[in-house]
């Protein structure tokens, strides 16, 4: 939650690089400063399983347990 998204390379980089991306890092950081607002905690219940994709980096499940601040 505290790591910096510079240097990320998630979206890609050069002539690749996505155009969208710093609205979705934007956005993905709102996102989580409004649960962070409204939960103490954010924490895995279990272990989280990666979706295959040759370009995006996603989870096809990730069990998380969020106490109500």
């Amino acid at each position: 939650m505290t790591r910096k998204a510079a240097g990320h390379t998630a979206f890609g980089a050069g002539i690749h690089m996505c155009v969208g991306q710093m609205l979705a890092r934007l956005e993905t950081e709102m996102i989580l400063a409004a649960l962070l607002k409204r939960f103490s905690d954010i924490a895995l219940t279990g272990e989280p399983t990666r979706k295959l994709n040759n370009t995006l980096r996603q989870f096809a499940r990730l069990p998380i347990r969020l106490t109500p601040a």
